[in-house]
């Protein structure tokens, strides 16, 4: 009889063990494959990867949390920085007074005026063509309007107007930036009305 209980018992624990396995299998099907971190927020503006840029340096040049950039652009663990890439900096960044390295920022304004975005340049160092291209602030950062393009002169204030595309008229504030033609050099920075 003893031979009998056992027998018994020891299927019915497969049958348990192999029962918990296919629940949890399961289970796990109904979990996404990929999960996105990323946040829908809008850029305040974008930031080009330089050569030596740090998570830590970037995150102090614009004051914010590097977790907070991490999350917008969608980035995990371990943080690998490719130079070149632009990175979205959502609102809460510390843009307008900071100390951005990125130098061509700090020597052009824009502003919106009707229909019109104008662009002051000064203190360049060189003449360098730039492309002009805007979008605005809630769109995402692939959603670029190319307005035109400019030649900024040494050592001169310049100003340049550029019309606007009907989808950006009557926005109240854009983010307009400047593309170096020979570095790719993206720069940013906030034109309202």
């Amino acid at each position: 009889m003893r031979m009998h209980q056992d027998f018994f018992s020891l299927p019915r624990l497969a049958m348990c063990t192999l029962s918990a396995l296919l629940i949890m299998l399961a289970c796990a099907s109904l979990l996404p494959l990929h999960v996105s971190a990323a946040e829908d927020v809008p850029c305040a503006t974008e930031y080009a990867i330089k050569n030596g840029d740090t998570t830590t340096k970037i995150a102090r040049t614009f004051q914010i949390k590097w977790k907070k950039i991490a999350r917008a652009n969608d980035l995990t663990e371990p943080y690998i920085l490719k130079e070149r890439k632009i990175l979205c900096i959502p609102y809460g960044a510390h843009i307008y007074h900071s100390n951005i390295t990125n130098k061509v920022s700090s020597l052009f304004t824009a502003e919106l005026l009707g229909n019109k975005v104008k662009i002051e340049t000064s203190g360049f160092d060189s003449s360098i063509n730039y492309i002009v291209k805007a979008r605005r602030i809630t769109d995402s950062i692939d959603n670029f309007y190319k307005l035109g393009q400019l030649r900024v002169n040494p050592d001169k204030t310049e100003l340049f107007y550029f019309d606007l595309p009907q989808d950006l008229k009557g926005a109240e504030a854009l983010s307009v930036c400047l593309k170096n033609y020979g570095s790719d050099e993206v720069s940013c920075n906030i034109a309202k009305r």
